[in-house]
């Protein structure tokens, strides 16, 4: 059966009032789907708002190592067997340091450890750093 233009307005009326605008349905949908980006979006600000803290304080950190480390390396004191823990203030934040001289199988080397953990009780992991060194000791 061929339809003619005309007629396709008068079957629209006659089985059921045609669609005009937008269902309530329609809409609690798109505000639901809306809703549910949003939060995506946020979860993923937080997400990285926390993952730059974390590097800033693992970047910190490291430089309190290397300052250790050079600290040891500059003063023949600081290379005697032994363990020492000290703090490092950097960027207004303090961080703990332990400072660990061991001796090596050859006698001319000694090892340094060094390790740097946080302390405030909100950073998820003690310890941020950590770095070994071999100190060459009786070298003129």
């Amino acid at each position: 059966m061929r339809w003619r233009r005309s007629a396709l307005p008068r079957l629209c009326r006659a089985v059921a009032p045609c669609p005009r605008g937008i269902t309530l349905v329609e809409v609690l949908v798109a505000l639901v789907v809306s809703a549910l980006s949003l939060m995506a979006g946020l979860k993923l600000f937080q997400v990285t708002a926390d993952s730059l803290a974390a590097a800033e304080q693992r970047s910190l950190a490291l430089a309190c190592a290397d300052n250790e480390i050079l600290r040891v390396r500059l003063d023949a004191n600081l290379q005697q067997m032994g363990a020492r823990t000290t703090d490092c203030m950097q960027s207004n934040q303090t961080f703990n340091v332990r400072v660990s001289v061991q001796p090596t199988p050859h006698l001319n080397f000694r090892r340094l450890d060094v390790r740097v953990e946080g302390v405030r009780p909100e950073w998820r992991s003690g310890l941020l750093a950590e770095r070994v060194v071999f100190l060459p000791v009786g070298f003129q």
